[in-house]
């Protein structure tokens, strides 16, 4: 088992560790953010017959809404132009890494990634486990043409099991507060 941590969006990990500190994000919550956050690691029926604050402790979090955290990411530096050339970094990795194929490989502009990653909210993706079907865990993203030209597209195929983890490793080749400003986007637009 061990101890995971984890900085997720409506269950989609950004940045996550195992038995391990992992990264600090407590730059991004302020004290009024401790709450309680449901997790896969708890075993709630053994906590049924059990006093709640058992039950609170193992459920400690640092709960806030993405669209709270842009201003602090902000402040962190993590801004659109900063993550603009944070992912153009990106697409010239991946060019030079495509220049010994045959076929050279074309990235969406950011303006294009930024309408890619905003305009599905992240509650909607599926977390059902599908491990026998690979195309199926895709779900909404399974063909999708655009897909082959965000940045590193050739290495998602190595561990998803839904639509919500295939999403996450798609454009999980940002930093990860990089994601949660991006993020905060699509929350801007709601």
């Amino acid at each position: 088992m061990g101890t995971e941590i984890a900085l997720s969006v409506a269950g989609m990990d950004v940045a996550w560790s195992k038995n391990h500190r992992g990264m600090d994000h407590g730059a991004l919550f302020q004290e009024g953010d401790r709450g309680r956050a449901h997790s896969e690691q708890v075993d709630y029926d053994y906590f049924k017959e059990r006093p709640d604050s058992e039950l609170a402790a193992m459920e400690a979090a640092f709960v806030r809404k993405i669209l709270d955290l842009v201003p602090r990411l902000e402040l962190l530096g993590f801004t659109l132009p900063s993550i603009e050339a944070e992912y153009e970094l990106a697409v010239k990795r991946w060019a030079e890494d495509s220049d010994e194929q045959e076929t050279p490989k074309e990235a969406m502009t950011f303006a294009q990634f930024l309408v890619f990653a905003t305009r599905t909210s992240i509650a909607e993706l599926s977390d059902g486990l599908m491990f026998d079907d690979d195309e199926k865990a895709k779900g909404r993203f399974a063909g999708l043409p655009e897909i082959e030209q965000v940045p590193n597209s050739d290495l998602w195929e190595r561990s998803h099991y839904s639509e919500k983890s295939y999403f996450a490793n798609v454009i999980g080749f940002l930093h990860p507060y990089s994601l949660l400003r991006l993020l905060g986007e699509s929350s801007a637009k709601t």
